[in-house]
């Protein structure tokens, strides 16, 4: 008798489901959905940072040097694509000369020669990462020595940040010149 039963109680389960299909009730779990917001990371305290003058090349009166920028301590946090640069004297007065951001037509390489492009967009770093910054700039011996450069940046909140480098070599672009910065870059 349950051989017999068999295709009734299919037929049955078969048109119950067919009728469910039709009412709109639907055989897939619920949908969800998972939200998760990744932290922002604030700009970098200066205090967490390392920073050298790296020596590059010169050609034709102008000098290619680098700035490494090394996180060492702190949490996440970004820099900007680009820094305003200050230039003092050994007096601490400060010098003629500005950076401007680089453009397509501007040549500036990385570490290892990489060409660099502009870029508007921040970098983050964590603990232990190094960026690096290129500089062009003009070499006039008529102009001062620069002993101190500093790179300033806007801060998350609160005061703006800062951090100095001593070049090697450089000098002030006294007679009208202007360097080429690039944006921060990593190796």
């Amino acid at each position: 008798m349950s051989r017999r039963l068999r295709p009734v109680i299919f037929l049955i389960g078969f048109i119950v489901l067919f009728g469910l299909v039709k009412s709109g009730w639907k055989l897939t779990s619920l949908d969800t959905t998972t939200t998760s917001t990744v932290p922002t990371a604030a700009m970098c305290q200066s205090s967490d940072l390392r920073v050298r003058w790296v020596d590059g090349s010169a050609s034709a009166g102008t000098i290619h040097a680098w700035v490494r920028i090394h996180k060492a301590s702190g949490p996440l946090c970004k820099l900007p694509a680009y820094f305003t640069v200050n230039l003092y004297d050994n007096a601490g007065g400060a010098l003629s000369g500005t950076f401007s951001p680089m453009t397509e037509s501007d040549s500036l390489t990385g570490w290892f020669g990489q060409p660099l492009s502009p870029r508007s967009t921040a970098i983050d770093l964590k603990t232990g990462d190094t960026v690096g910054v290129a500089l062009s700039f003009g070499n006039d011996s008529s102009c001062p020595a620069v002993a101190t450069m500093q790179f300033n940046y806007a801060a998350t909140s609160g005061a703006n940040q800062q951090f100095t480098v001593a070049p090697t070599y450089m000098s002030a672009m006294c007679n009208g010149g202007e360097g080429i910065i690039s944006p921060t870059f990593t190796s």
